[in-house]
């Protein structure tokens, strides 16, 4: 099994699909969303490694995006604001990071 160091890990809900392309939401500052093409690596378990699209840090909308189109406004709740849970909230976000595999 390969090890990858700063690879860019996000859980695999946050990912989207058409027939041609994979996105995901990303929330700007604004609090808003926009839609962002990514290159998806190593899918492992309920995690998927991004190679391309978003860097480590940005916010992704993990629930609620059946509801959501360009510059959609969010309400943002992460994990740790509710210890020991995923990040998630009526359209919220899964931060992006570069963890380690």
């Amino acid at each position: 099994m390969e090890q990858k160091r700063g690879a860019t890990l996000v859980p695999s809900a946050v990912i989207q699909r058409t027939t041609s392309t994979v996105y995901v939401y990303v929330v700007n500052a604004d609090h808003t969303v926009s839609v962002r093409q990514v290159t998806e690596g190593v899918t492992e378990g309920g995690n998927t490694e991004i190679t391309g699209g978003i860097a480590p840090g940005e916010v992704l909308v993990m629930t609620g995006v059946d509801k959501l189109q360009e510059g959609t406004p969010v309400t943002v709740q992460m994990a740790d604001d509710q210890p020991g849970s995923r990040p998630a909230a009526t359209q919220a976000g899964a931060r992006s990071g570069g963890k380690k595999k």
